[in-house]
């Protein structure tokens, strides 16, 4: 593979390896710290990537703009998309919360950053790799749909019931989906304490099932950290994250299938490892 592709130039070399090491700091911040310090801290840490993103950092990150290699954003069907500076602030947030700009971890909303149920999902691997969700189906009462859940995280678990927004022509699996980004985004909270933001205010609204009867769970998600092996080259290394990230045995069949029909050679003991995470 071309050196373009898998080397940072070298007049770029020394902002990324300070972009690494501002972030990386960042994410380490110690929860001890008192509310001003850490503010100061971050707000020292937005204003250094900030300076570092010069316009010839942003143009490769904005390429990535308007697809789910990168990210999406409300106007990426429209004639004009969003100028760099807005794209630039939901970057540097994006990051400074452990998001990455590729996988569709965020989107831009209103020139705002939204973590997504990637993002979630992205974001619990690093303080819960293993944890349980089942949700029930979609229940309407007085025009309002929502969905219960089950979580099992460390030993806890609780039932949570959220409301979803429905829009005209959603089916079940799209309201699920929203269920689950919400019920990632919950579990995280719960974790860290953290909160991202949310994208409308129904977002913010849940109610903690308390009474004895619980009701009937047809979905299940389980995440379990995927297993990469041991020597993987940099060419490899994106094949098997994007089959690892497959979220059901069907995707992961598909992805490992369809990599192989490309000719890749790829470890049958990462197969192995990891078709075991869907049983």
């Amino acid at each position: 593979m071309s050196t373009q592709l898998t080397s940072v130039p070298a007049n770029q070399l020394e902002g990324v390896k300070k972009l690494d090491t501002v972030i990386t700091e960042v994410m380490s911040i110690s929860k001890d710290m008192g509310v001003f310090e850490r503010a100061f801290v971050e707000a020292k840490a937005f204003e250094l990537i900030q300076n570092a993103l010069t316009p010839e950092f942003m143009k490769p990150i904005q390429t990535l703009m308007g697809t789910r290699v990168g990210f999406l954003t409300d106007r990426d069907k429209e004639p004009t998309k969003y100028e760099e500076g807005i794209i630039k602030k939901c970057v540097i947030e994006a990051l400074m919360n452990g998001l990455s700009v590729r996988g569709n971890q965020f989107n831009v909303l209103a020139g705002n950053m939204y973590t997504t149920k990637e993002g979630f999902t992205a974001l619990l691997r690093k303080v819960c790799p293993v944890y349980d969700i089942e949700y029930s189906l979609p229940s309407a009462k007085d025009g309002a749909t929502s969905v219960y859940a089950k979580i099992k995280w460390d030993g806890k678990e609780k039932t949570i019931q959220f409301p979803v927004k429905v829009n005209s022509g959603m089916g079940n699996d799209a309201i699920l989906g929203k269920a689950e980004r919400k019920a990632k985004k919950w579990l995280y909270m719960e974790i860290t304490g953290k909160d991202l933001g949310e994208g409308d205010t129904m977002d913010t609204t849940y109610v903690e099932i308390k009474e004895t009867k619980k009701p009937d769970i047809i979905h299940t998600v389980t995440e379990i950290p995927a297993s990469l092996p041991n020597e993987v080259s940099e060419e490899l290394k994106p094949i098997y994250e994007f089959i690892s990230k497959a979220e059901t045995k069907e995707s992961f069949q598909k992805r490992w299938d369809n990599s192989i029909k490309k000719g890749l050679v790829l470890d049958i003991n990462f197969y192995n490892e990891n078709i075991k995470r869907f049983e």
